[in-house]
């Protein structure tokens, strides 16, 4: 965006929703930085406005380091954090703290990720992928890069150190998509 090359990236609309003002005033097209909003009801892309939760209520369950890079999953909120605009509304989304460096540097130990069961997931995203389904009180789980999927293996990569690896669908039943990281809170 900088540089010039990108002329309208994917994401002025949301941020022009979170800072309430328009998607020109961002890109330095006007001085007002007033949204131009449809109607009350809708944000400055005309799509349907939802107004940000008043409390925290995505909880952040406890992680656990394991051996070989592995964290355990449970269930159990150790506090919670307000919803960022990804994942409003999805009632499964949670958040987990990080507790290895395996994913170095685009995760790091202590960093706040959050999550989205519900999306698809695709190759070069960054998932949690589960041996029990996400929604189990208690899982085994590991952060990694997907790099290819087949209907029986997931490809996966790691950073720290650099590692590709197949993992049997039959065993990792879940991918997680990983939509926000947020580096050392």
């Amino acid at each position: 965006m900088e540089n010039g090359n990108v002329k309208r990236p994917k994401c002025l609309p949301e941020l022009a929703v979170v800072f309430e003002t328009s998607v020109d005033y961002l890109l330095g097209k006007t001085d007002d930085p007033a949204p131009v909003v449809n109607s009350a009801s809708q944000d400055v892309g005309g799509r349907e406005r939802l107004a940000p939760p008043s409390v925290a209520d995505l909880p952040i369950w406890l992680t656990i380091e394991g051996a070989g890079g592995m964290w355990t999953i449970r269930r159990l909120p150790i506090a919670e954090t307000s919803r960022p605009p990804q994942v409003v509304g999805v009632a499964d989304a949670f958040a987990c703290y990080a507790v290895t460096d395996m994913m170095y540097p685009v995760v790091r130990r202590r960093d706040l990720l959050i999550c989205d069961p519900t999306k698809p997931v695709a190759t070069g995203d960054l998932v949690i992928l589960s041996r029990g389904e996400i929604t189990d009180q208690t899982t085994e789980v590991m952060v990694r890069r997907l790099v290819k999927i087949s209907p029986t293996h997931w490809e996966v990569e790691q950073y720290t150190p650099k590692k590709q690896t197949r993992l049997p669908r039959a065993e990792w039943v879940k991918a997680a998509l990983v939509v926000g990281n947020y580096y050392n809170t």
